[in-house]
């Protein structure tokens, strides 16, 4: 594995946090509870994160 820059890793933060924001307000506006929504939103992301790592 190659050791991403400081820039590739900031780049990443930041298209993480985009997601799990997204994944939060789709769940808001379908009435979820805004503290699942949050919950939710974050293990999707993480999920998704080891699923890239494990292919």
């Amino acid at each position: 594995m190659i050791d991403a820059g400081p820039e590739l890793q900031e780049r990443e933060r930041t298209r993480t946090a985009a997601v799990t924001e997204a994944i939060r307000d789709a769940l808001t506006q379908r009435q979820v509870n805004t503290r699942t929504a949050e919950l939710v939103a974050q293990l999707a992301t993480v999920a998704c994160d080891n699923e890239s790592f494990s292919s």
